[in-house]
Protein backbone atom coordinates (compact mmCIF):
# COMPACT_ATOMS: atom_id res chain seq x y z
CA UNK A 1 0.00 0.00 0.00
CA UNK A 2 1.22 3.75 -0.59
CA UNK A 3 0.08 6.63 0.87
CA UNK A 4 0.68 9.77 -0.40
CA UNK A 5 -0.85 12.76 0.49
CA UNK A 6 -2.07 15.65 -2.06
CA UNK A 7 0.47 18.22 -2.20
CA UNK A 8 3.51 15.35 -3.31
CA UNK A 9 1.18 13.94 -5.76
CA UNK A 10 0.06 16.93 -7.35
CA UNK A 11 3.35 18.50 -7.32
CA UNK A 12 5.26 15.57 -8.70
CA UNK A 13 2.72 16.20 -12.12
CA UNK A 14 3.44 20.09 -11.77
CA UNK A 15 7.41 19.68 -11.81
CA UNK A 16 7.33 17.31 -14.87
CA UNK A 17 6.12 20.26 -16.83
CA UNK A 18 8.57 22.99 -18.58
CA UNK A 19 8.62 25.93 -17.16
CA UNK A 20 6.66 27.92 -19.75
CA UNK A 21 3.56 25.72 -19.47
CA UNK A 22 1.08 27.70 -17.97
CA UNK A 23 -0.72 25.61 -14.48
CA UNK A 24 -4.53 26.11 -13.82
CA UNK A 25 -5.53 25.69 -10.28
CA UNK A 26 -9.28 25.31 -10.36
CA UNK A 27 -10.53 24.47 -6.28
CA UNK A 28 -14.28 24.42 -5.02
CA UNK A 29 -14.81 25.23 -1.45
CA UNK A 30 -11.62 23.35 0.52
CA UNK A 31 -10.59 21.93 -2.58
CA UNK A 32 -8.60 25.09 -2.28
CA UNK A 33 -6.53 23.69 0.28
CA UNK A 34 -4.04 21.68 -1.30
CA UNK A 35 -3.62 24.05 -4.48
CA UNK A 36 -2.46 26.45 -1.65
CA UNK A 37 0.57 24.67 -1.39
CA UNK A 38 1.34 24.15 -5.09
CA UNK A 39 0.41 28.27 -5.49
CA UNK A 40 3.07 28.90 -2.90
CA UNK A 41 5.45 26.74 -4.09
CA UNK A 42 5.50 27.60 -7.87
CA UNK A 43 4.39 31.49 -6.88
CA UNK A 44 7.60 33.39 -8.50
CA UNK A 45 8.47 30.71 -11.27
CA UNK A 46 5.01 29.39 -13.21
CA UNK A 47 2.21 31.08 -14.69
CA UNK A 48 -0.51 30.49 -12.67
CA UNK A 49 -4.25 31.09 -12.99
CA UNK A 50 -6.34 29.96 -10.04
CA UNK A 51 -10.01 29.57 -9.41
CA UNK A 52 -11.72 29.03 -6.48
CA UNK A 53 -15.09 28.97 -6.02
CA UNK A 54 -17.48 29.10 -2.71
CA UNK A 55 -20.69 28.29 -1.77
CA UNK A 56 -21.23 31.40 0.10
CA UNK A 57 -19.15 34.97 -0.06
CA UNK A 58 -18.45 34.65 3.52
CA UNK A 59 -16.30 30.93 3.01
CA UNK A 60 -14.43 32.61 0.50
CA UNK A 61 -11.41 32.78 4.07
CA UNK A 62 -8.41 32.67 1.88
CA UNK A 63 -8.60 35.81 0.50
CA UNK A 64 -6.40 37.77 2.27
CA UNK A 65 -3.89 35.45 1.58
CA UNK A 66 -4.55 34.78 -2.13
CA UNK A 67 -4.11 38.49 -2.15
CA UNK A 68 -0.75 38.18 -0.92
CA UNK A 69 0.40 35.74 -3.14
CA UNK A 70 -0.72 37.50 -5.82
CA UNK A 71 1.22 40.54 -5.35
CA UNK A 72 4.32 38.73 -4.40
CA UNK A 73 4.08 36.67 -7.62
CA UNK A 74 5.15 39.76 -9.56
CA UNK A 75 2.76 38.89 -11.98
CA UNK A 76 3.10 35.36 -12.50
CA UNK A 77 -0.52 34.48 -10.49
CA UNK A 78 -4.31 35.66 -11.66
CA UNK A 79 -6.90 34.66 -8.68
CA UNK A 80 -10.22 33.92 -9.96
CA UNK A 81 -12.67 33.83 -7.02
CA UNK A 82 -16.39 32.94 -7.71
CA UNK A 83 -19.86 32.57 -5.18
CA UNK A 84 -21.15 29.57 -7.11
CA UNK A 85 -19.78 27.39 -9.01
CA UNK A 86 -17.95 28.33 -12.77
CA UNK A 87 -19.97 27.57 -15.43
CA UNK A 88 -18.81 26.53 -19.33
CA UNK A 89 -19.16 30.29 -20.69
CA UNK A 90 -17.54 32.11 -17.57
CA UNK A 91 -14.81 29.28 -17.86
CA UNK A 92 -14.25 30.18 -21.88
CA UNK A 93 -14.57 33.60 -20.44
CA UNK A 94 -11.82 33.53 -18.01
CA UNK A 95 -9.25 31.09 -19.44
CA UNK A 96 -6.91 32.42 -22.43
CA UNK A 97 -6.30 30.65 -25.56
CA UNK A 98 -3.13 29.74 -24.49
CA UNK A 99 -4.31 28.04 -20.99
CA UNK A 100 -7.19 26.07 -22.88
CA UNK A 101 -5.05 24.44 -25.95
CA UNK A 102 -1.46 24.47 -23.42
CA UNK A 103 -2.44 23.98 -19.49
CA UNK A 104 -2.17 22.22 -17.00
CA UNK A 105 -4.69 21.69 -15.16
CA UNK A 106 -5.24 20.43 -11.98
CA UNK A 107 -9.22 20.19 -10.12
CA UNK A 108 -9.84 20.22 -6.45
CA UNK A 109 -13.24 19.85 -4.54
CA UNK A 110 -16.08 17.03 -4.25
CA UNK A 111 -16.11 14.10 -6.35
CA UNK A 112 -19.91 15.39 -8.49
CA UNK A 113 -17.89 18.84 -8.99
CA UNK A 114 -14.80 17.42 -10.21
CA UNK A 115 -16.71 15.53 -12.75
CA UNK A 116 -18.79 18.08 -13.94
CA UNK A 117 -16.01 20.81 -14.01
CA UNK A 118 -13.73 17.94 -16.12
CA UNK A 119 -16.76 17.75 -18.67
CA UNK A 120 -16.96 21.35 -18.58
CA UNK A 121 -13.18 22.10 -19.38
CA UNK A 122 -12.78 18.92 -22.32
CA UNK A 123 -15.50 20.78 -23.81
CA UNK A 124 -14.12 23.93 -23.80
CA UNK A 125 -11.20 22.15 -25.50
CA UNK A 126 -8.92 21.21 -23.03
CA UNK A 127 -7.48 17.66 -23.95
CA UNK A 128 -7.95 14.70 -21.65
CA UNK A 129 -3.98 14.20 -20.90
CA UNK A 130 -4.10 17.84 -19.38
CA UNK A 131 -6.58 17.72 -16.65
CA UNK A 132 -5.84 16.04 -13.29
CA UNK A 133 -7.87 15.87 -10.13
CA UNK A 134 -8.12 15.14 -6.92
CA UNK A 135 -11.88 14.24 -5.30
CA UNK A 136 -11.88 15.37 -2.04
CA UNK A 137 -14.52 12.07 -0.68
CA UNK A 138 -15.70 10.40 2.89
Amino acid sequence: MRLEGPFGQLDSIVSKRTDDTPLVLVGMGAGIAPLLSLAAEYLTDRRIHLLWSVRRADDAYYSALLDEYERRSGGHLTVTTRVGRFHRDQLSTLLPEEEVTRGEFIVVGPNPAVLATQRMLRRIGVSRGRIHHERLTM
